[in-house]
């Protein structure tokens, strides 16, 4: 067991043509690897459940490619640092409260990182003014401007 680094939910969002690598499987989790940080190792343990059907059921169905749509939904995320380089997420099935938090990855990001709250980032660069960004970050509050222009709809 490493340094624990976080623990909280938190929604998911990956972003990217080939994001993640299937490294093992097993009847209640998945592992993977995180694709573009060649220098920084993250493993991903999976074991949400409905993920883990529909990564079956996209292995079956020859349609592994939409599998990120799945991923990318709301998880317990706890992460560990396994080694100044290495780090093992740990995702498991969600509270349902509200995420305060985003796990975000793009791989072939341009030079324009946004500006938010972050809590752990890793950055490389990937090729030409291209990087692959992982971070979590502390999602921005929902303003009143919001429910306003959604209450505007209730009649």
């Amino acid at each position: 067991m490493g340094e624990l680094l976080f623990d909280d939910q938190v929604d998911i969002q990956f972003q990217g043509d080939r994001v993640l690598r299937v490294c093992s499987t097993a009847e209640d989790f998945v592992e993977y690897e995180v694709i573009g940080l060649s220098d920084n190792l993250i493993i991903i343990h999976d074991r949400r459940r409905g993920v883990l059907a529909k990564l079956d059921e996209a292995i079956a169905t020859n349609t592994i490619h939409q599998f990120v749509h799945y991923f990318n939904s709301r998880a317990r995320l706890r992460v560990e640092a396994q080694s100044e380089n290495e780090y093992v997420f740990y995702l498991d099935d969600p509270d349902p409260f509200y995420a305060r938090f985003m796990l975000w990855y793009a791989n072939g990001i341009g030079d324009e990182i946004p500006v938010y709250d972050y809590i752990f980032t890793l950055i490389e660069q990937a090729s030409d003014n291209r990087y692959a960004f992982l971070s979590i970050y502390l999602r921005p509050p929902v303003t009143d401007s919001v429910e306003v222009f959604s209450s505007s709809f209730a009649g």
